[in-house]
């Protein structure tokens, strides 16, 4: 008996993978449909900013 039961909740792990995997390329079909980004770029700004070199301790007053 305990053989058959784990052969059975192995068999419904496997489907319940396999739908799950199903679902997850349905997910993936429909993000195709997703509208997208159209249009041109005018401007794009990157803040930045010049970073010192070497040891960024302050200095020591002797």
């Amino acid at each position: 008996m305990p053989l058959k039961l784990i052969s059975l909740l192995l068999i419904a792990i496997g489907i319940a993978g396999f739908c799950w995997l199903w679902r997850q390329a349905q997910l993936a079909n429909a993000a195709q449909d997703w509208p997208i980004a159209a249009g041109a770029v005018e401007r794009s700004e990157v803040e930045w900013r010049q970073r010192r070199g070497g040891d960024h301790r302050p200095a020591l007053s002797s």
